[in-house]
């Protein structure tokens, strides 16, 4: 559902959180807290109010880091550019006549003269007045004299390697009792049930695998070893799904199993098997896809094939080598797994990380900003913010790692790109986002990119308003998470649903009708990916402030009892 908002209250919340923001960046010579709404000098802090005063200069400058910046060419608006050059202690130390040349460069290539210009991502500690930052560095955060440097976890070292507090256990522990009535957890005989699922799927694969090289008279001391494989990914493979959460899966065969065949010979294999229901197969999607129900559970099947003879057991689908000689529709099949698996290979603590991203999902979905085809984030684009925050943050357990969250994002400078690791150069020549190169990609607007090659822009559907929204939400959740922290509220209070009908003035309902149940499910997709197009109509619009997509929607009463007619309302 979408809502429009003319209402001036809103515009002034943001206004007003925007320049609550600002003020707490200010370091003066008083020290500010809110206390009874008022701003109180030297008010005393908790340690915590004192560690988030020491992350956000920290924060301030690890904006700057992308490795992979964004180029100031648009509009030759320079603005931003002189607000990031400006930004933050170290950056003032900058001489005038380098910023002097940056500007001007900045000039050239907003005209299109020049090559464009790269923000500097850090300076050299203890660098010299006047000379310019140096790219590729940021300042060790939370240094001290005579300790060891951390290792590197993404693009930069930790805000802070603070071991947990005493209370930081129990805290993890009531998060926990939390989320149970939610479903978040699978028991163990579900999860026993998936994996024997997942081995008569893989099981099949294999034997269909191996009829087909017999219809193509391989030999036979081939044939038994040409293996096939059954890889899962998303939150399955995340280790993150709920009760009743379906399985993405990728079908992986050798070079000489076709395409068409996983659509006509193993589709006719799954037709016949006695758990199997509801088998469709979607071969023009952008993303082929055969979709069915095993046993109760919801599966998707991907395909793709490798350039290789045989699949072994030990393959690691994070090699690059391995999109060598592939067809597009096979490497956007391949994805899904090797980001997920580089997701997992990136986090410090991977227990942390996965019951952080619990919490944030439910967080999300209570607070109606999950949704991809929406313009807001999906599972992957959260899992990701999760796992950033787990490398600036590589000791903290999960119940300090939800706080950081809010923390880290409700400060992050979008449109700088969020991205987990170093991007690196191959010679596939495969599209990358890259906005140095692909005009588009400057445009992104909260851009979390991808880290297996090629790496995408999960994002790219945000719009002004979604992102005004969730932006808005993250410092929300950064206050209660602080008062939860200070044992002022329970954490049932971060997943309490808003209530979005009481929160606007104007609304307008969107109803996607027809007449059967098959093409009621058609329209209604294609409805939903459209949604976002009128949502950048309407920001358009001077008199509308924000347009907030809710991603629930509503079966329609029928109108004509009579008439058989399937309907679905969404809300702007």
């Amino acid at each position: 559902m979408c809502t429009a908002s003319t209402g001036e209250d809103t515009g002034a919340a943001v206004r007003k959180a925007r320049a609550s923001g600002l003020l707490g960046a200010l370091v003066g010579e008083a020290w500010r807290t809110v206390s009874g709404g008022r701003w109180c000098p030297r008010a005393r802090r908790s340690d915590l109010g004192r560690a988030e005063h020491a992350d956000r200069p920290r924060l301030r400058r690890l904006r700057l880091l992308p490795s992979l910046p964004r180029p100031l060419v648009a509009g030759g608006r320079l603005a931003r550019a002189r607000s990031v050059l400006d930004a933050g202690g170290g950056q003032r130390h900058v001489g005038r006549q380098w910023q002097a040349g940056q500007r001007l460069r900045l000039r050239r290539a907003a005209q299109g003269r020049g090559n464009p210009v790269l923000l500097p991502t850090g300076h050299e500690p203890g660098g010299g007045r006047g000379g310019p930052p140096a790219l590729g560095r940021m300042p060790l955060a939370a240094a001290t004299p005579g300790a060891l440097l951390p290792e590197r976890l993404g693009l930069s070292a930790a805000i802070s390697l603070a071991a947990p507090r005493d209370a930081d256990p129990e805290l993890t522990q009531r998060l926990i009792e939390t989320l149970q009535p939610f479903g978040v957890f699978e028991e163990e005989e579900e999860l026993q049930r998936r994996t024997l699922i997942l081995e008569k799927l893989n099981n099949l694969v294999k034997e269909w695998i191996r009829e087909i090289s017999e219809s193509k008279n391989l030999p036979q001391a081939f044939i038994e070893n040409v293996g096939g494989k059954l890889f899962t990914f998303g939150s399955y493979r995340l280790g993150v799904h709920t009760k009743g959460a379906d399985i993405d899966a990728l079908c992986v065969a050798p070079s000489h199993v076709d395409r068409s065949e996983f659509f006509t010979s193993f589709y006719g294999k799954l037709k016949l098997q006695e758990e199997v229901k509801d088998l469709r197969a979607v071969e023009e999607a952008f993303v082929p896809v055969i979709k069915l129900c095993f046993a109760g559970i919801e599966i998707d099947i991907l395909f793709a094939r490798l350039a290789l003879q045989t699949i072994p057991e030990d393959l690691d689908l994070r090699d690059d080598s391995l999109l060598k000689n592939l067809d597009i529709r096979c490497i956007r099949s391949l994805n899904g797994c090797r980001v997920t698996d580089e997701i997992l290979h990136l986090v410090p603590n991977i227990d942390n990380f996965r019951l952080t991203l619990r919490a944030i999902k439910l967080w999300a979905k209570c607070h109606n900003i999950y949704s991809n085809i929406l313009g807001f984030l999906g599972g992957v684009s959260w899992a990701m913010l999760v796992a950033r925050t787990c490398q600036l943050y590589p000791n903290a357990v999960a119940s300090t790692l939800v706080h950081k969250f809010f923390l880290v994002f409700s400060e992050w400078e979008w449109p700088n790109p969020v991205l987990l690791k170093e991007p690196e150069e191959r010679t596939l020549n495969l599209p990358v986002w890259d906005p140095r190169v692909n005009p588009s990609d400057r445009y992104h607007l909260m851009p979390i990119i991808t880290p297996a090659y090629p790496q995408q822009n999960s994002t790219y559907n945000v719009s002004v308003s979604t992102r005004m929204v969730m932006i808005e939400e993250f410092k929300q959740g950064l206050a209660i998470t602080h008062e939860i922290l200070l044992n002022k509220a329970e954490w049932s209070k971060l997943f309490d649903a808003p209530s979005f009908f009481k929160k606007y003035k104007h609304y307008i309902i969107l109803l996607a009708s027809a007449p059967t149940e098959k093409r009621h499910l058609e329209w209604v997709g294609l409805v939903e990916s459209k949604i976002r197009i009128l949502i950048g109509s309407l920001e358009k619009n001077e008199f509308i402030t924000l347009a907030h997509v809710n991603p629930q929607s509503f079966p329609a009463p029928k109108e004509n009892l009579d008439k058989e007619e399937f309907s679905t309302i969404y809300t702007l």
